[in-house]
């Protein structure tokens, strides 16, 4: 049983979301599907979310206070769950394409160095009033669900990898500051050749080749990427 003060925590969170979603949500979504295009990235959704994050992550932290009784690893897991839930709701496009690590974020977390770390999860979305997105290179033409079949390579050159591929479906792919890139050192080695890198958005060699046209979920910027030689630091 979770105790009143942790239960009313998750109900402002959820009441701030509905809020949040009706008022901002709904809209920009129902703005992309006019439009037919991605948000753009100086849309005022993003803008107003850094604002929200700020309340957002007080009412995370009371919603997680720690009581007498232990009650294990379900309260961050059940936040997310909120916040998913509540978002998708008022448009799932739109929240796809909030700012943020995205799914580059957790590869980060688990593998990255401290520097790292600070420098591509933290430094980048400190400031609410200048939005930010990470990516998540794992698909390829020839290798969606079967991500074995990865054909990205990385080459090592001296105190550098070059990489050479192409990716595709990349949510948030052409607007983010950095995305973390699989590539196989051994294509013929499957997953255990794989290797994860992050490369900057502006590094020579690394582009978007297009934005997807979608029968859906239109708010969401979806690219395809494309690297050429491009030197990524050891």
């Amino acid at each position: 049983m979770i105790d009143a003060t942790i239960d009313q925590g998750f109900t402002n969170i959820r009441m701030l979301l509905r809020q949040f979603g009706e008022q901002q949500i709904r809209p920009a979504g129902i703005e992309a599907d006019r439009s037919g295009e991605p948000l753009p990235e100086d849309h005022k959704l993003f803008r107003a979310f850094g604002k929200i994050g700020l309340q957002f992550g007080m009412l995370q932290r009371e919603g997680n206070k720690k009581s007498d009784k232990p009650k294990g690893p379900s309260r961050n897991s059940r936040t997310a769950v909120i916040a998913a839930e509540e978002l998708a709701f008022w448009d799932q496009g739109a929240t796809m394409s909030l700012p943020g690590p995205g799914l580059g974020g957790p590869p980060l977390q688990i593998m990255g160095t401290p520097v790292q770390k600070q420098k591509y999860l933290l430094d980048p979305f400190k400031d609410p009033n200048s939005p930010r997105w990470g990516a998540y290179g794992l698909t390829e033409p020839a290798a969606g669900s079967d991500v074995a079949r990865i054909r990205a390579t990385a080459r090592k050159d001296g105190k550098h990898y070059i990489l050479n591929g192409e990716k595709m479906f990349i949510t948030n792919g052409a607007r983010a500051t950095w995305c973390v890139i699989f590539a196989s050192v051994d294509p013929n080695a499957g997953r255990a050749g794989h290797r994860a890198f992050i490369v900057e958005k502006g590094m020579p060699g690394y582009t978007a080749s297009r934005i997807e046209k979608k029968m859906g979920l239109t708010a969401s910027e979806t690219a395809g990427l494309v690297l050429e030689d491009v030197r990524v630091p050891e």
